[in-house]
């Protein structure tokens, strides 16, 4: 019997633009079943109508009013019925050595649980048509037979009843596309409530910008999108990330001097960064939060 793979992603209303081009990497990579838990079904609308397009590949897990999206990760594993799970956002892309299943990888190389660590690839206004290009990211996601999972700790780790037995292959990447595109953060800033230092909503980014200033996601977005690439993965896994018209249809919300505001108080926020004190202090630094509160002072 082939192995499978299950994939649990937490979703919310701005990823209406990239839904879409993240299942179909994973479907072609192999991943068997999604798992996408909503918070709410306040946040389903346009999301499962994509879904619902790939109905042999995706279940939809509606978690109670009121869950935030953090939360909304933990839910009863035993609704699992594959052999492995992974517990990835849309935003985060699995990368296989050549062109097998990530399954029969899995297989082949007798690996249990695999920590995958980030290699980060920040878009901003560059569309990187080229070899996909990235750095290393501080932290991963975890990937595990579903046997071992006894619950899901947090976004980055399961629980277990047992140690996982993290392999030391390093051939499976997670590429972290932390900014999908410039629009992408801003969408996240308008609708992405997260109950966290990256929460920001139109209100506030309308406000930050009548002070000159713009929203700690977009200042963190600047200066992972100006740090120099070290790392290259094979062109052949290479794919499209975003709708454009449909980034523009959730953009609508906002006026167009705001956004062009905010555009241009990113580009100036971004030229004026310093390499060495403000870009290059991650992942040194330990995590996003971190680098984020740097960028405030």
């Amino acid at each position: 019997m082939p192995t499978t793979i299950g994939c649990l992603s937490r979703v919310y209303v701005g990823e209406i633009p990239y839904l879409k081009y993240f299942i179909e990497h994973g479907i072609k990579i192999g991943i068997d079943t999604f798992y996408f838990v909503f918070p709410s079904d306040a946040h389903m609308g346009a999301l499962s109508d994509i879904i619902k397009q790939y109905p042999d590949h995706c279940q939809i897990i509606v978690e109670d009013q009121g869950r935030n999206v953090n939360h909304a990760l933990r839910i009863d594993i035993q609704s699992v019925k594959t052999d492995y799970l992974v517990s990835i956002d849309i935003d985060e892309f699995i990368y296989v050595p050549g062109d097998v299943r990530l399954g029969d990888y899995l297989a082949e190389k007798d690996i249990s649980a695999a920590r995958l660590k980030w290699i980060m690839s920040p878009r901003d206004f560059d569309e990187h048509t080229g070899p996909i290009e990235g750095f290393k990211g501080h932290t991963g996601k975890n990937l595990a037979r579903t046997s071992l999972i006894t619950g899901i700790k947090n976004p980055h780790s399961f629980d277990s009843t047992e140690e996982m037995p993290f392999s030391k292959d390093k051939g499976v990447k997670l590429v972290h596309y932390w900014g999908r595109s410039f629009e992408d953060i801003v969408i996240k800033c308008i609708y992405q409530n997260l109950p966290n230092r990256k929460r920001s909503s139109l209100e506030e980014m309308t406000d930050l910008v009548k002070q000159g200033k713009i929203p700690e996601r977009l200042r963190v977005l600047a200066s992972l999108a100006s740090h120099e690439n070290n790392r290259v993965l094979h062109n052949h896994m290479n794919h499209q990330l975003r709708d454009r018209a449909l980034e523009q249809d959730l953009l609508k919300i906002a006026s167009k001097t705001l956004l062009d505001d905010v555009e241009g108080l990113y580009r100036q926020f971004k030229a004026g960064l310093d390499y060495d004190t403000q870009v290059g202090a991650y992942p040194k630094l330990g995590n996003i939060y971190a680098l984020g509160a740097l960028l405030s002072e």
